[in-house]
């Protein structure tokens, strides 16, 4: 999802960018190349959003929506044959939601400099506690 989120916001500060002399697609490509661009990744996106994830999940190989799939067949078959560690077994499935957002929200905080890694990883561990009890 970043790169047209990003060129979105590209868009709306273009003239900074060319005045910056940094080659952005808006400024390098035009403002109608730019919004194809974005539309074009936008609907790639969007389905593999919808299945890529699925697959990885544990139980996945047990949900319809996949094993019924004729698109899915071959992942759940593989899940069933090998097994997925996604999620582990100690994480509830109620909360494998929670975790996600936690360790993802801890990731950008260290990324984005908004936090130490340290910190970002000791405000995870003590959320994650309280996730997983």
């Amino acid at each position: 999802w970043t790169p047209p989120h990003f060129w979105a916001l590209s868009l709306y500060r273009r003239d900074d960018y060319r005045r910056a002399g940094i080659p952005m697609l808006p400024v390098t490509h035009g403002e109608p190349a730019t919004r194809l661009q974005i539309l074009l990744y936008t609907l790639v996106l969007v389905p593999v959003t919808l299945v890529g994830s699925l697959p990885s999940r544990a139980d996945a190989a047990t949900n319809t929506a996949v094993s019924s799939s004729e698109l899915l067949k071959p992942f759940a078959t593989t899940i069933t044959q090998y097994g997925a560690s996604y999620p582990a077994a100690g994480i509830p499935p109620a909360a494998v939601a929670d975790v996600q957002l936690t360790v993802g929200q801890a990731w950008s905080a260290a990324l984005g400099g908004q936090s130490s890694p340290a910190d970002a990883a000791s405000t995870a561990v003590m959320a994650l506690k309280k996730l997983l009890g």
